[in-house]
């Protein structure tokens, strides 16, 4: 298995999360929680079907997250002006205090895995990642 580029990418992603999650048990949270409310907090008009096409999280994976992080008042669900059938997904002040606070956490558990790395490779798995995001369509 070492010898396959996706499976040390995702054991790399695995560790970071990992290790950011440890950072989170005080909030009773996870890494994807966090993504999720850092998704929500960076643009405020995503649905539910949104914050999952984004994150590549698939419905009723979705559903249970987002029924999950409301239930610790860290988002809330709101009418959809524009689409009655989809509500709009908000982060409250408590989600927000969250990401505030705990995103220097963030990056230093990142800056931990990857502090080996030169500077030409971060670079070209910043090509590899902007390749890949325009090979994905967008979400209509």
């Amino acid at each position: 298995m070492n010898q396959s580029w996706g499976y040390l990418i995702s054991k790399i992603a695995q560790d970071m999360a990992e290790s950011f999650t440890k950072e989170l048990t005080h909030y009773e949270i996870s890494s994807r929680d966090y993504g999720i409310l850092s998704a929500i907090y960076n643009n405020e008009n995503l649905t539910q079907k949104g914050i999952g096409f984004e994150l590549q999280i698939d419905r009723t994976t979705m559903v249970q997250l987002i029924d999950s992080l409301e239930s610790k008042n860290l988002l809330k669900r709101v009418s959809n002006p524009a689409d009655r059938r989809a509500n709009l997904i908000r982060i409250t002040e408590k989600g927000r205090a969250i990401l505030e606070e705990k995103w220097e956490a963030l990056e230093s558990c990142e800056k931990e895995v990857v502090h080996q790395m030169t500077a030409h490779q971060k670079k070209a798995i910043r090509e590899i990642y902007d390749y890949l995001q325009k090979e994905i369509p967008e979400n209509e």
